[in-house]
């Protein structure tokens, strides 16, 4: 059975390489699991909307996020402006 290509979301790139396993650790009843990507690796999957992008496309791919839910998290939604009494009644601010 042939493998399935992986392709970037936005751009429909190729995307190589992969993060495997390195090391685990264990102590006081706690376990780790050590990843590291291949030095190949061209993408990530997004943390939130777990889409894979090319690094290429993605603006800050070490946050780990996609552009869109980058900006989804950071940047607050423009409320609409709110007039005061004063703009209300045809008056200055």
């Amino acid at each position: 059975m042939a493998k399935n290509k992986r392709v970037c979301q936005k751009c429909s790139k190729e995307l190589v390489g992969d993060i495997r396993p390195v090391g685990i650790g264990c102590g006081k009843g706690v376990a780790v699991m050590v990843f590291a990507e291949t030095p190949d690796r061209n993408w990530i999957q997004c943390q939130r909307c777990n889409g894979l992008i090319c690094k290429g496309c993605c603006e800050r791919p070490k946050s780990g996020f996609c552009d869109s839910c980058l900006i989804r998290m950071y940047i607050p939604e423009s409320k609409p402006k709110v007039k005061t009494n004063r703009e209300q009644r045809g008056g200055k601010k």
